[in-house]
């Protein structure tokens, strides 16, 4: 059984051979790719972006057991809380409303409250993978659970366990586990990587660096740790996947690694300077750049987190959780972009938000980049 922690055994991709379609190294950052609405609706949310942000230092910093979660409503935010707020989050709140309008509103439940029962449901559901149920919402606002069914049913008919808060259901298809071929050293995030050890083609997050060290962030279920790991084409040897977060989808690939990552169109790829990363809220608009599918954006971040089961590509059962999702284009992604950077935009830069998983039709999953922030360390390579 594996352990949920840095060091882990095994987490695997799905094998996929694709054709190569775009060079590396590709000419120099140029105008957003994003669509000019989305690019407005980008800059217009920063000022709630930022204030969200400074509530969420302080969520992290006071170990406040009545958080829920944290939106962003048009330009202003509103924060999920249940019960009376710490002294170091209502002084937050306080900060943040002078950059913006902040609403506290009450939650039902915590989010912790909420994760204990979902982790329950998620027993259940990987031990049960023929049953109708998929995957566990949290939603950010608290009200309860969401199961995920592949069919219209009740929560009883699930035959999932009470696990002592409300819990409804809610019907979505499957979670499919989703490279800018020859790319070389310092490797980029965009660019096509594969696993030596069972073939499979992945992409390649972010550029990383923890004490002194330098990484490829990816996706924990394309590899596991001590997994080889080379470019598109087995030009460029990259470097051993050395820690590995699997509940959490996350994989270090230990390389000589850029502060970039390809953007744009397949056979036509330009790169895009890294400026740092940020924690996504719900309405925020976001783009990504799979190997596979190229530079896409429109994605709006919907509400709550995930928790998602489904057969790895060695038939075990595999759960990942605290996934964000966004809508946007349809499909969200392709197979082979799993690992690929989701981002905004700043400038003609991008801020990291985190790393595909997979998709269903126009739902993109990913994997939060301030969770491999709290799992190893890490802040990402700002280039060049």
């Amino acid at each position: 059984m594996r352990m949920a922690r840095i060091l882990t055994a095994v987490a695997v991709a799905l094998i996929i051979t694709i054709p190569g379609t775009a060079g590396a190294k590709p000419k120099p950052p140029g105008p957003s790719t994003a669509p000019p609405d989305v690019a407005a609706k980008m800059q217009a949310q920063q000022p709630a972006v930022t204030a969200a942000n400074e509530i969420r230092r302080a969520i992290n910093l006071s170990d406040p057991g009545g958080y829920s979660g944290i939106e962003l409503v048009g330009t202003s935010v509103r924060l999920w809380y249940k019960g009376s707020l710490p002294t170091a989050v209502s002084a937050a709140v306080e900060r943040a409303r002078k950059i913006t309008k902040v609403e506290v509103a009450e939650a039902r439940y915590s989010n912790a409250e909420l994760q204990t029962a979902s982790d329950r449901l998620i027993a259940h559901i990987r031990g049960n993978p023929a049953g109708p149920a998929h995957s566990v919402k949290i939603p950010t606002d608290g009200h309860g659970l969401v199961v995920m069914t592949d069919r219209a049913v009740t929560f009883a008919a699930t035959g999932l366990p009470d696990v002592g808060v409300a819990t409804e259901t809610g019907q979505r298809e499957r979670f499919k586990a989703a490279g800018r071929v020859d790319d070389y050293a310092p490797f980029w995030g965009g660019a096509r990587i594969e696993n030596g050890e069972v073939t499979a083609g992945c992409s390649a997050g972010f550029g990383v660096r923890s004490g002194g060290r330098e990484y490829l962030l990816t996706v924990g279920h394309c590899g596991r740790v001590g997994s080889p790991w080379y470019n598109g084409n087995f030009t460029h040897w990259i470097g051993w996947a050395a820690y590995e977060r699997p509940d959490w989808e996350l994989l270090l690939i230990e390389t000589n690694a850029g502060g970039f990552v390809f953007d744009g169109p397949l056979n036509a790829p330009i790169s895009r300077r890294v400026a740092g990363w940020n924690w996504a809220y719900p309405t925020m608009f976001v783009c990504s750049s799979g190997a596979y599918t190229g530079g896409q954006c429109g994605g709006l971040v919907v509400d709550g987190t995930y928790s998602v089961c489904g057969p790895d590509a060695y038939g075990n059962s595999e759960c990942y959780h605290n996934l964000v999702a966004s809508y946007g284009p349809d499909p969200a992604a392709r197979h082979g972009d799993s690992g690929g950077p989701v981002f905004i935009y700043s400038g003609d830069n991008v801020i990291a938000l985190g790393i595909i998983s997979g998709w269903t039709g126009p739902v993109l999953y990913w994997s939060q980049f301030g969770l491999a922030n709290s799992a190893f360390g890490v802040e990402p390579i700002t280039g060049p």
